[in-house]
């Protein structure tokens, strides 16, 4: 077991200085000679038809280049692929509120913003739909994704259990719709040089935006290049491309010279995607000691009318969260006039925990068992969904290590009973779950004549520290300082890498690294052995050890070649390999899990809410980078506390318009909302999954952190809120 105090200790950020420097640069620093710049003016409506467009006065604007709307953009193929399914300015049909309408390029970012200011419109209105509610009316079944993301599952008769079960629970939750707001918006670079194409993209996953933007511009893939040196937050919005970034690189096109967009702060509400509000019925049979007989999971989660196949799979969790031999559920979606949802930091489980441990809590009370002790009774001994074994599972191991750590035996089961200073006190928990992602993933790796090993991969730094992990990963596998690893990432021309979302990044990219840099250990040993005069000359290339920047021969220590010696005796003075990483079929299932602790405070004159203190306790393999894991966690319990207490896109009911589209209006956690956090990770090697025996990280620090505070509350004041952001009036009206 690993507890904050010791994860201080590692490696810093590689990058860090950088950063602190000022000297990390973000797609919005880059500047290119001649480079104009584009703004986009919005639709006033959320549904209906442009009837007619004047840029007139636009066009006359001081500073103002050129303007493209509908009417002189040329036609491009639908390349497929991108987070929203229309390009833009490709017709008249406005699918929700600041639909592009037309794109102002300028000499200045303050002139194409004024010029996009100027731009009007005329339209066929059509009344939208503006509210959840109202799209329950076509309320449907979305397409699956993949064998797990399907509308419906079923196993055992639920039905019947539950109706047989001695105790039952059946409640609503709901979850808001809540937007991404990264530090860094939305922003593109294009540049042409005669038909190769060079695009620096705020990116999650630059391969992605290099394919589709071959295909839109029909051009080769090797005439395009995608690159990205930092990128200022993502969680979702930025993994590939949106219509702004083809339509950023067709006005490069059309202008003859490099062009920069950067989306303001409102367009982050409708053109970068959000999570989208869930409705969840949630049903659950149990025997009278606490045992699941049954769960009936429904969810319902808000899309948009032109791209309704996106869904927040919200039941997901129910499927193998528990023990529980009948279960079924089913998805729906509800469609709406908005902008595209899109992934956004622990999806699906990030809002299903929230049903399913808000309803074990209010079963726990009912029997006056103690929450921890009814999740340990109800661990699945196997993946029952897909009927697999366990890679690992460490599930009791997250309950009893985190309440232990936290000091839950404390805890007054009864709501309202502890006081202090004015305040009701209470404790909660909730258990934390993703599963463990993986997808194919390729790296360089090499070695030159001064005994720097450089690692090349085409994955983005979103700031979670990538090039600090894949750092170690390197010099563990070829036993050198950190100091002489360079990583090298964020450029298409390197090797393939996935996307940067689903927590993917450490256990695909990170194996491709290990992988890459076994072979290039075992290219050297091989090359060691045969050189006649070399120190290692004949003896066995299986058995030498990388350590101290050299290869050695444990049977006699003293003979020993360093690695850079071995460099410049290869031809052209390096050598290099490149690991790829495929997944394997799966013969085993494997999950991240955790369990979240926390203690609240509540004011009850006010009804002011304040977390005081948080542990999480979680199992996701090998630790690769105890710093930066440890800022993943706790970043992630941070993002939790404002899904919990804050965060909520207001959309007008009757113009489908969000009201809150700013950072000034729509809350999120600061410094003083932050509490006291501990963090712990049990041990969990788990090398079924990927050579490095990790697991996923990123996001299943996240989920569990808004059912463990609604508990905590119920703890504290007796009011169960089932509905998410936990809001002051509401909680004062039951107190």
């Amino acid at each position: 077991m690993s507890k904050l105090t010791t994860m201080k200790a590692g490696l810093a950020r590689v990058d860090g200085l950088q950063k602190v420097r000022g000297q990390a640069r973000y797609t919005g620093d880059i500047v290119l000679p001649r480079m104009a710049y584009v703004a986009f003016a919005g639709a006033k409506i959320a549904s209906g038809r442009v009837r007619s467009i004047d840029t007139t006065r636009a066009e006359a604007a001081r500073g103002v280049i050129a303007v493209y709307t509908h009417e002189n953009t040329p036609r491009l193929p639908q390349p497929g692929g991108m987070r929203e399914p229309i390009v833009a300015l490709q017709g008249t049909r406005i699918h929700y509120a600041d639909q592009f309408i037309a794109a102002v390029v300028a000499e200045t970012p303050a002139a194409a913003e004024a010029g996009a200011a100027l731009i009007e419109a005329t339209y066929a209105e059509e009344a939208p739909v503006a509210t959840f509610e109202a799209g329950l009316a076509n309320a449907f079944e979305p397409e699956a994704w993949n064998a797990f993301r399907t509308p419906i599952s079923l196993r055992g008769d639920p039905d019947a259990a539950y109706e047989e079960s001695p105790q039952k629970i059946d409640l609503t939750v709901e979850t808001a719709m809540r937007q991404h707001n990264p530090l860094e918006a939305n922003t593109t670079v294009a540049q042409w040089r005669g038909d190769k194409l060079m695009i620096w993209n705020a990116d999650q996953y630059i391969y992605e935006t290099k394919e589709i933007a071959a295909r839109a511009f029909e051009i080769p893939e090797e005439d395009v290049t995608v690159k990205v040196d930092f990128v200022g937050g993502g969680y979702g919005c930025k993994v590939g491309p949106w219509p702004h970034t083809m339509l950023t690189a067709q006005i490069a096109k059309l202008a003859g010279r490099p062009v920069k967009m950067v989306l303001s702060r409102r367009q982050m509400y409708s053109s970068a995607g959000h999570m989208p509000a869930t409705r969840q019925h949630v049903r659950m049979g149990f025997e009278s000691d606490g045992r699941l007989r049954a769960i009936i999971h429904e969810s319902t989660s808000q899309g948009p009318t032109h791209d309704p196949q996106y869904c927040e799979w919200g039941a997901m969790p129910a499927r193998y969260l528990y023990d529980c031999e009948n279960v079924r559920t089913q998805h729906y979606v509800s469609p709406m006039h908005n902008g595209a949802p899109t992934t956004m930091r622990a999806p699906h489980e990030g809002a299903g925990i929230f049903g399913l441990d808000t309803a074990l809590d209010m079963l726990a009370h009912r029997l006056e068992i103690d929450p921890v002790a009814l999740r340990l009774r109800n661990i699945p001994p196997r993946d029952q969904h897909f009927d697999l074994p366990w890679s690992t599972n460490a599930q009791a191991d997250v309950y009893r290590q985190g309440a232990e750590a936290f000091g839950w035996s404390a805890r007054n089961p009864k709501p309202g009973a502890r006081r202090e200073n004015g305040e009701l006190i209470g404790m909660g928990m909730a258990s934390a779950l993703r599963p463990n992602s993986k997808t194919t993933a390729h790296a360089r790796v090499s070695i030159n004549g001064d005994g720097e090993v450089i690692v090349a991969s085409a994955t983005s730094e979103i700031g979670t520290g990538t090039a600090t992990a894949l750092t170690i990963v390197a010099a563990e596998a070829l036993g050198v300082s950190p100091d002489q690893v360079t990583v090298r990432i964020g450029d298409t021309s390197f090797p393939r890498a996935p996307y940067v979302a689903g927590s993917v990044t450490m256990n695909s990219v990170g194996s491709a690294v290990l992988i890459g840099a076994r072979a290039l250990k075992a290219r050297l040993a091989q090359a060691a052995v045969a050189h006649e005069g070399a120190p290692l000359y004949g003896a066995d290339p299986e058995t030498l050890i990388a350590q101290d920047g050299a290869l050695v021969d444990p049977a006699d220590p003293r003979r020993r070649e360093s690695l850079a010696a071995m460099a410049r005796r290869a031809e052209g003075g390096g050598v290099s390999e490149v690991g790829t990483f495929e997944p394997a079929a799966a013969t085993s299932s494997s999950r991240s899990l955790g369990a979240q602790f926390v203690e609240v405070r509540v004011d009850p004159l006010l009804g002011r809410i304040r977390v005081s203190r948080m542990l999480g306790a979680f199992a996701v393999g090998r630790v690769v980078s105890p710093k930066t894991a440890r800022s993943q966690a706790t970043g992630g319990m941070i993002w939790g506390v404002g899904e919990a207490l804050m965060e909520k896109t207001e959309l007008d009911p009757a113009t489908a318009r969000p009201v809150n589209a700013s950072f000034l209006d729509n809350y999120v956690p600061v410094q003083g909302d932050v509490p006291e956090i501990d963090v712990l990770f049990v041990d969990d090697i788990d090398t079924d999954p990927n050579p490095l025996g990790s697991k996923s990280i990123g996001e299943v620090v996240s989920t569990g952190v808004a059912p463990a505070i609604a508990n905590a509350l119920y703890n504290a004041t007796g009011v169960r809120v089932t509905s998410l952001p936990i809001r002051t009036e509401t909680l004062l009206a039951q107190l």
